[in-house]
C-alpha cells in the first residue's frame, strides 16, 4: 500500500451527524476508507448518513458510536470500542466534534461554561489522540486532522473561552506534528470560519450582513472543509500546518462581530423536563428564552410590546395550553414577524390554528412518531378492559366486594374484527399489537396504504368499517372534518354490542351520543383516554360502570415523554440548520 493511499484504512470521525463531520465522512468514504462515525444526540441523522454511505459504498465497513466527548471516560471508551469492533487500529483521526456558545463579554462567561468548552474542544481531542496513537505508532503510519477555527488566531464572533479552546488545539497540533513525525504520523488542522449549513451558522440569513462581509461574498460549504481534511489525510508529507478557510477574511474579526446582528432566539413556552440539557445545548445555535408560566394576556402583551421580536422558533411544550391558551387566530396574529417555526410537543395539534400559521408563513411540527408505541399500548389496555367490562370487578375488589354485584362474563379479542379509523403510526401500532390476540384487522384512511404499511389489514370504506367492526379504535387527528365523525348516525349503523376505544381526541366522538348508545346497549363497552371537554367528563360516562376511563395518559411514560422532547428539539435544530422540519404537520407537508 502506497504511503498516501488511504483506501482500506480506518478513520474515526467525531461529530459526524451533520455539517463538516458528515462532509469529512463522505469525502473519506469516496476514497475507500472504512468509517467509525460518532454522535452525541442526533442518532437519526447519523443513521441516515450511515445508510446513504453504505448504499453508495457497499464494500466499506461503517459503524456509528454514541459518545459524550465532554466526558474523558466516554471518549477513552469510544477509542477502545471502535478498535475492538473493527478489530484493528485507527489509521486516521478526524477530531471534528466541537461546542461553542456565543458569549462575547468575558464577564458573562460562567466558569462552568468555560470548563465545558475546554473539555469538548481541547481535552477531547487530546484524549482521542491518546486513545489511537499507540496503534499508529506500531504500524508507523497515521494521519491526525483537527478541525480548529479562525478563533484560534483571535478572530471569530465567539468569546474568549471558545478562542482559548481552539487556540489550544492549534498549539497541540504544532507540538504533536514534531514529536510524532519520526513515526510517519502527520498532524494538521483546518481552521474554518463562516461555514454555512452547520450548527454554528445554518445559512447566510442567520446573521444578516454576514455573507457580504466576506471577501468572496458567500459562506463556505461543509464539503469544502471536508475536501481540505481529505487532502491532509492523503498527503503524508504535509505536517504541522494550520489551514485557514475563511473566504478571504482576516483572523481579526472584531469589527465584523460588532456589525453583525445578535443571534436569533428560540422561545420555550411552558416547561421541559426530560431533555433540559439538550435544550440548553441549543444555545450554540440560538439565544434561548423561556416563558415558563404566566397568563395568555401577559404573553400577548409581551408579543405586542416587542419582547420577542427576535424569536425565530417557538418550542411549544405539551403544557403550554394551560399557560397561553390555544394558538388560535388571535394569538397567531400577535406572534412576532421574525417567527418562522413552531415546534410542538404533542401528536395532536388541534390547539394550533394551522391555517393562520400557514397564512403567515409559519411552519409547524408535531411529535407523531415518538408517541406511537405508548399510545398503542394504552389502546390495547382499554380494549381488553372494555371487552371484560373490567371497571366493575376492578373497583369492587378494592372495596372488599370481590367481583362486585354487577359482575358478568366478558369477551375474548380472538376472532373479533378490529376496525382502525386512522391508520397512521399509532393506528398501525394498534393493529400490530391486536394481531397477537388473533384479531382480524380492517381500516379506513383518507387513502389506502401500501401492502407493506398495511401489514395485511384490509382497506374498507368508512361506512363498511362502521357497520362491520366488533371493536372500533379511533386513531385519527382532530380537525373540523373529524369533529363528531362518530355520532348518533354512526352508532345506529354499528353492530349491536360494539366496543369503542378512543385514544385520539375526545371531540372525535359526540359524547352525548355515546352515552345514549351505551345506555341502550348498542355499545357494549367503551375504553376512553380522551374526552370532549377535558378535564371534565360527561356524567353519563362517569356513572356507567361498563366504561373504562383513563385521564389522558396515553403518552405518560418517562421514555415516551423524553422521546417526544428530543423529537421537538430535533425539529428545532433542523429548522435552524436546514430550514426544514423533520415531522411537519400533515396540512403543511410538501406534496
Amino acid at each position: 500500500m502506497a504511503s498516501n493511499d488511504i483506501s482500506g484504512r480506518l478513520a474515526l470521525v467525531t461529530g459526524a451527524s451533520g455539517g463538516i463531520g458528515a462532509a469529512c465522512a463522505k469525502g473519506l468514504a469516496d476514497r475507500g476508507v472504512d468509517l467509525a462515525l460518532t454522535y452525541s444526540s442526533n442518532l437519526s441523522s447519523t443513521e441516515n448518513l450511515q445508510k446513504t454511505l453504505q448504499q453508495q459504498y457497499p464494500k466499506a465497513r461503517i459503524t456509528i458510536h454514541k459518545a459524550d466527548l465532554a466526558s474523558a471516560e466516554e471518549t477513552t471508551e469510544l477509542c477502545k470500542e471502535v478498535q475492538t469492533e473493527h478489530g484493528r487500529a485507527v489509521d486516521i483521526l478526524i477530531s471534528n466534534a466541537g461546542y461553542g456558545k456565543r458569549i462575547r463579554d468575558v464577564s458573562d462567561i460562567p466558569l462552568s461554561e468555560f470548563d465545558h468548552t475546554i473539555n469538548v474542544n481541547l481535552r477531547a481531542p487530546f484524549v482521542l489522540v491518546k486513545g489511537v496513537i499507540e496503534g499508529m505508532k506500531a504500524q508507523r503510519w497515521g494521519r491526525i486532522v483537527f478541525v480548529s477555527s479562525i478563533a484560534a488566531y483571535g478572530g471569530g464572533v465567539n468569546g474568549c473561552h471558545y478562542a482559548a479552546s481552539k487556540g489550544g488545539v492549534t498549539g497541540m497540533m504544532k507540538n504533536l506534528s514534531t514529536t510524532l513525525a519520526p513515526y510517519n504520523i502527520s498532524v494538521n488542522d483546518v481552521a474554518p470560519a463562516m461555514i454555512g449549513n452547520t450548527g454554528m451558522i445554518p445559512d447566510g440569513n442567520f446573521l444578516p450582513g454576514l455573507a457580504d462581509s466576506i471577501p468572496l461574498k458567500r459562506l463556505g460549504e461543509p464539503a469544502e472543509v471536508g475536501d481540505a481534511v481529505v487532502m491532509f489525510a492523503t498527503n503524508g508529507y504535509t505536517t504541522g500546518q494550520s489551514l485557514i478557510m475563511a473566504g478571504g477574511l482576516k483572523p481579526r474579526l472584531n469589527t465584523l462581530a460588532k456589525k453583525m446582528s445578535p443571534l436569533k432566539s428560540a422561545l420555550l413556552v411552558g416547561g421541559i423536563t426530560h431533555a433540559r440539557k439538550e435544550w440548553e445545548d441549543c444555545s450554540s445555535l440560538l439565544k434561548l428564552q423561556e416563558y415558563p408560566w404566566g397568563s395568555r394576556e401577559e404573553f400577548l402583551e409581551k408579543c405586542r410590546n416587542g419582547d420577542y421580536d427576535d424569536v425565530f422558533v417557538i418550542y411549544r411544550s405539551n403544557d403550554s395550553t394551560s399557560i397561553t391558551g390555544p394558538f388560535d387566530k388571535e394569538l397567531v396574529s400577535a406572534l412576532p414577524s421574525s417567527l418562522k417555526y413552531v415546534v410542538h410537543n404533542g401528536a395532536g395539534y388541534d390547539n394550533i390554528h394551522i391555517p393562520s400559521c400557514t397564512e403567515r408563513g409559519i411552519l409547524v411540527s408535531s411529535t407523531p412518531v415518538a408517541v406511537n408505541d405508548a399510545t398503542a399500548d394504552i389502546a390495547i389496555f382499554l380494549m381488553l378492559g372494555a371487552l371484560r367490562r373490567i371497571t366493575i370487578p376492578f373497583t369492587a375488589v378494592r372495596k372488599g366486594d370481590w367481583r362486585g354485584k354487577g359482575f358478568a362474563l366478558g369477551h375474548d379479542p380472538k376472532d373479533k374484527v378490529l376496525g382502525v379509523l386512522g391508520m397512521g403510526g399509532i393506528g398501525r401500532a394498534v393493529a400490530h399489537r391486536a394481531r397477537a390476540f388473533g384479531m382480524s384487522i380492517q381500516y379506513h384512511n383518507r387513502h389506502a396504504l401500501s401492502e407493506q404499511d398495511a401489514g395485511g389489514a384490509k382497506y374498507v370504506s368508512f361506512e363498511e368499517l362502521i357497520k362491520t367492526s366488533d371493536v372500533l379504535s379511533l386513531n385519527l387527528s382532530l380537525n373540523e372534518k373529524t369533529r363528531h365523525i362518530v355520532s348518533e348516525k354512526e352508532f345506529s349503523m354499528m353492530k349491536d354490542g360494539v366496543i369503542i376505544v378512543n385514544t385520539a381526541r375526545g371531540p372525535i366522538i359526540d359524547e352525548a351520543a355515546l352515552v345514549a348508545a351505551l345506555e341502550s346497549g348498542k355499545v357494549y363497552s367503551a375504553g376512553l383516554d380522551v374526552f370532549e371537554e377535558e378535564p371534565n367528563i360527561h356524567l353519563g360516562l362517569l356513572e356507567n360502570e361498563n366504561v373504562v376511563l383513563l385521564p389522558h395518559i396515553g403518552t405518560a411514560t418517562f421514555e415516551t415523554q423524553r422521546d417526544m422532547e428530543l423529537l421537538v428539539l430535533e425539529n428545532l435544530r433542523a429548522a435552524v440548520e436546514k430550514g426544514e422540519l423533520v415531522t411537519p404537520v400533515a396540512e403543511q407537508k410538501k406534496a
